[in-house]
C-alpha cells in the first residue's frame, strides 16, 4: 500500500510485477515517465493525482497482463509534453473499471486499450464510467478486439473523442463497445468518432457534433457552463438534461470529486 505518498522528479515511479494487488490512496506522482503495474498484479488506485508526464512516449498509469479487478476511481490526470503520453493504458488486461476520473491535457489519448504487441492478448471488458475527458488527442481509444462498456462519459475539446482502429497487423477485429448503453458528450472534439478495420460502437444516447441518424441521439450544443474555463457542467436549457436513460442527464455527474480539481 502507497497512502499519502509524494513522489516526484522520477523516470519510473512505480513499477509492479507479479505483485499480487497494489493499493494506491491519496498518491501523488508528479514529474515522471510512468507507473506501470504488470504480470498479474492488480490495482486499486483512488482519490489520486498524476501530473506532468516527462518523457516523449509514457503512460501515466499502466495496467498490463492484469487479472480482472483493477479499478481506478477518483483520481485525476493531467499535462504532459511528450508526443506519446497516455493517461491511463490497458494492454492484455480484463473486468478493470476506470470510475469518476479527470483526464485532461495529455498529448495522446485519455484511455487507451489494447495489445502490447502483435498477436498480444487484448483488453476485455474494461468499463469506464462518470469520466471527464479534454484537451486530449484521442478521448478513449479502442484498438485490436478489445471490449469495453462506456457509460455516462464527456469527451470534449479533443482531436479524437472516440477511435476504434486495428494497431497492429494483419488485422484482428478492432475495438468494439459491447454495452449499448451509452451516455456520452462527443461534442466538441474535431471528430465526435473514427471507425475502421471493422470496428463496432453503438451509440444508444448521444450528443454528436453532426446528425447520426440514429433515434436517441442528439445533434446540438450540450450549452456547458463555461467551457472556456473548462467548466462542463450542463448549462440552463442543455438538451443533455433529462435526456438520457430513464430520464437521467447525459453525461459525467456533478460534483464528483474528480471534477471539482481543475488547475
Amino acid at each position: 500500500m502507497l497512502e499519502d505518498t509524494y513522489i516526484h522528479d522520477r523516470f519510473s515511479a512505480v513499477t509492479a510485477a507479479s505483485a499480487g494487488f497494489v493499493t494506491l490512496r491519496r498518491f501523488h506522482v508528479k514529474n515522471y515517465s510512468e507507473t506501470i503495474f504488470n504480470s498479474g498484479t492488480t490495482i486499486l488506485a483512488e482519490d489520486s493525482l498524476f501530473e506532468d508526464l516527462t518523457a516523449g512516449s509514457s503512460d501515466a498509469l499502466e495496467i498490463q497482463g492484469g487479472p480482472p479487478g483493477s479499478v481506478v476511481r477518483r483520481c485525476t490526470f493531467r499535462r504532459s509534453t511528450g508526443v506519446n503520453s497516455d493517461a491511463v493504458d490497458f494492454n492484455g488486461t480484463s473486468g478493470a473499471m476506470v470510475e469518476s476520473c479527470l483526464i485532461h491535457h495529455c498529448t495522446d489519448k485519455g484511455i487507451s486499450l489494447g495489445a502490447a504487441a502483435a498477436n498480444g492478448a487484448t483488453d476485455a471488458n474494461i468499463v469506464v464510467s462518470n469520466c471527464l475527458i479534454y484537451a486530449v488527442g484521442t478521448g478513449i481509444a479502442i484498438k485490436d478486439d478489445s471490449t469495453a462498456g462506456l457509460f455516462n462519459n464527456t469527451v470534449t475539446e479533443s482531436a479524437i473523442g472516440f477511435h476504434l482502429y486495428n494497431k497492429f497487423f494483419p488485422p484482428v477485429r478492432a475495438g468494439r463497445t459491447r454495452q449499448q448503453r451509452l451516455q456520452q458528450h462527443p461534442l466538441g472534439n474535431t471528430a465526435s468518432a473514427i471507425l475502421t478495420n471493422g470496428s463496432t460502437l453503438r451509440w444508444i444516447i448521444a450528443i454528436y457534433r453532426a446528425p447520426t441518424g440514429r433515434a436517441g441521439n442528439i445533434s446540438a450544443d450540450p450549452l456547458f457552463a463555461n467551457p472556456a474555463w473548462h467548466d462542463y457542467r450542463l448549462g440552463a436549457g442543455s438538451p443533455a438534461i433529462g435526456s438520457g436513460l430513464a430520464g437521467a442527464s447525459m453525461g459525467v455527474t456533478f460534483p464528483s470529486e474528480a471534477s471539482l480539481l481543475r488547475p
